[in-house]
This record gives C-alpha cells, structure tokens and sequence, in this order.
C-alpha cells in the first residue's frame, strides 16, 4: 500500500487501477492473516487433546471417545469445522509438528501469545489450513518437511501440492 502513496493518479482509470489494488492487496492480506490464525488455533487445539486428554502421551486409550465427545459439544458451541475427523487432524498436526511455535503459555495471557504467534517471522510462512491435512497425509516425516518446504518457497496451491505428491516428487528427486 506504501507504493500508492507517492504515485497521484492522473485520470480516473488511474484512480480506479490504483483503489481496486489496494481492495485487492488488502484482502489478500485478511485472508492471509485468517488463515494464520485458523492454523494457530487448530495448533492449539491439536496441542490442549495431546497434552491434556493423552498427557502426552501417542493416544490416550480413550482418546476416541473423548474426540467424540468434544466433537459434539463444539458443534453445539461454535458450529462446522469440528468433527471427529477434524479434530483427529488437529491432534496429529500437532503430533507432527509440536514446535512449530515456541510459546511460553499462561491462561491470562493467551492474546498475548497469539499476538506475539502473527507478529513473529514464522506467521508469514504458515500454510494453510487445508496444506497441513494434505501434508499430514504423507507418513514419511523427510517427505512431508521436503513438500512443505517446496511448497512454501514455490507458493503451490493445494492442487499443486496434491499433485506434485501424486506424483512422487520426494521420491523421485531423494
């Protein structure tokens, strides 16, 4: 948006170009920024199921029926988006990647430490919700880090990143 500062516009088409890439830009920063929440809060999710439920442990041996249940009462509290399939994902997404934020967590400030998650270097690497399921679906952890690491730096789509896992890329080019 800096850039729109120095530059006035001429005729109303430039005024016009200029307004539409700021909307533009700044969606596409909202959607960024939901979607780096979203994940922080799966994270967390994932984290309270492992740490509480399974004190840490692989799976707690009631580990599905506890999903089940909190899969219910979220729904009644906050709607879609946590089924047990979900909330499985969760679990395992952190499982997989538990130091993916550094945090220092106490019940009074977790705003803060949110905050501090989207300020960090990190939150601008953060992929998207629905990468991580597709990641997780790779069993192989040097595999997963390789496409994750490929899909970052190549900003792949999910159907890219589906794709490029179809065909065996890892296995192919290690």
């Amino acid at each position: 948006i800096q850039k729109f500062v120095t530059a006035l516009p001429n005729s109303y088409r430039d005024l016009l170009k200029d307004v539409s890439v700021i909307i533009s830009d700044g969606r596409r920063a909202v959607v960024h920024r939901v979607n780096t929440i979203h994940v922080i809060v799966c994270w967390f999710i994932g984290r309270r199921i492992v740490e509480f439920y399974q004190q840490g442990k692989e799976r707690a041996a009631y580990g599905e029926e506890v999903l089940i249940k909190l899969s219910a009462d979220l729904r009644e509290r906050h709607g879609k988006g946590f089924s047990v399939d979900n909330l499985e994902n969760m679990r395992r997404f952190y499982m997989e990647f538990p130091k993916m934020f550094k945090i220092s967590e106490t019940a009074s400030r977790k705003s803060l430490v949110l905050n501090n998650m989207l300020k960090s270097e990190a939150a601008s690497r953060i992929l998207s919700w629905s990468h991580y399921c597709e990641l997780l679906k790779e069993d192989n952890e040097k595999a997963r880090k390789f496409y994750e690491i490929e899909t970052t730096a190549n900003n792949w789509s999910i159907r890219e990143l589906k794709r490029q896992m179809n065909s065996m890329l890892y296995e192919r080019l290690c």
